[in-house]
Formats: C-alpha cells, sequence, structure tokens
C-alpha cells in the first residue's frame, strides 16, 4: 500500500512541478517537423541540402567541423538568415562564448548532430520543443550494421518565433543512449 501511494504522489508531483528528465507535456510547444530544416533526408523535414552552398564541409580528417555534437540559437528572418548566421558555430575556429540574441526578432536553434556515411542516414530528428526558457532537440542515433564511406554532415534548424527577453538553456538529446549529448547557455536580450 505505501508503495502505490509513494507512486501516485511521484507521479502527481512530475504532473504539477515538471519534475522527471522530460519535459512537462502539457507546457512545451512543439515545433511541426515540416518547419525543421535538417540534412538528416527525412521525409518530414524540410530538405537544407540545396541551401548549404559555401557552408562548411568536413574533410575526411573530419577538422573542419566540431567533432563532437553543437547545439545553437541565432537570429534570422528566414533559413538563409539562419544558416549564414550559423557559420561562425560550425568553423574550426567557432565561437564558444554564450550567443546573445534579440528579442524582436526570429530565432533558430540549430545543431550539429555529427559526420559519418550517408547511406543509410545515421541520424533522425524526432522534436522540437520549447518549455519555458529550455530548448530540446530531440534526435536518435540510428543503428547501422554499415555505410557508406563518404563523410557526410548532419546539421538541424528549426525556426522558434519571436522569443520573449531571457537565458535559455539548449539541449540536445539522443533518444537512442537517452542523454544529453550537448549543450549550451543562450541570452535573448531586450528589444
Amino acid at each position: 500500500m505505501k508503495l502505490s501511494i509513494m507512486s501516485l504522489l511521484v507521479g502527481l508531483g512530475s504532473i504539477l512541478f515538471g519534475f522527471g528528465p522530460g519535459f512537462a507535456a502539457d507546457d512545451a510547444r512543439k515545433i511541426p517537423l515540416d518547419l525543421v530544416y535538417t540534412t538528416t533526408r527525412q521525409k518530414d523535414t524540410k530538405d537544407a541540402l540545396p541551401h548549404l552552398r559555401g557552408f562548411p564541409k568536413p574533410n575526411f580528417s573530419g577538422n573542419l567541423l566540431p567533432g563532437k555534437p553543437v547545439i545553437f540559437m541565432v537570429n534570422g528572418k528566414d533559413f538563409p538568415a539562419a544558416l549564414r548566421a550559423s557559420r561562425r558555430f560550425v568553423l574550426p575556429e567557432a565561437d564558444t562564448k554564450a550567443p546573445q540574441l534579440q528579442a524582436g526578432e526570429p530565432s533558430w536553434v540549430c545543431a550539429y548532430l555529427g559526420s559519418t556515411g550517408s547511406i543509410p542516414p545515421a541520424y533522425r530528428v524526432q522534436s522540437v520543443e520549447i518549455d519555458g526558457t529550455k530548448v530540446r532537440i530531440t534526435y536518435k542515433t540510428l543503428a547501422r550494421s554499415s555505410s557508406s564511406l563518404d563523410y557526410f554532415s548532419y546539421f538541424v534548424w528549426a525556426p522558434l518565433g519571436k522569443l520573449p527577453a531571457g537565458d535559455y538553456t539548449l539541449e540536445l538529446y539522443d533518444a537512442a543512449a537517452k542523454q544529453v549529448t550537448a549543450t549550451r547557455k543562450s541570452k535573448v536580450l531586450k528589444e
């Protein structure tokens, strides 16, 4: 009897106060995947590949892009503007300072998942959510027995709209590994 009452109280605390590893489903705002640009070749997201002319590409030693996942936010009125603003976060001399954005301008959350073979795809974006000042991209590393020998870069860009001023926490979460693979603080300044 004690165990069931305790389970009920913990469950109620999770609902009322947001305890637990994930987002409270009622409080989070999901960005529809059909608005998200990716290089994952998913049918339910927009294809970013045609827009990547001039964007940094890895070489076979992997030293032109970061070796591990990266998440960040940028301002941009549309996808091409967000793409241009993203360059400084994925170049070899990547800016590691917390980015500052303007509250009156559209914001985008962006991520670099990694570089590996492209066929079959290595990653799948599952969701992009905003819960208060926490923004999370959830993706899944796909099981593959083999892959093509090209060195393909996996990116994500999701529009967040105009965010209120505040300090934001960004998380990149791998659902297959059940762990956060990258995090960053970002500040949205008042207009």
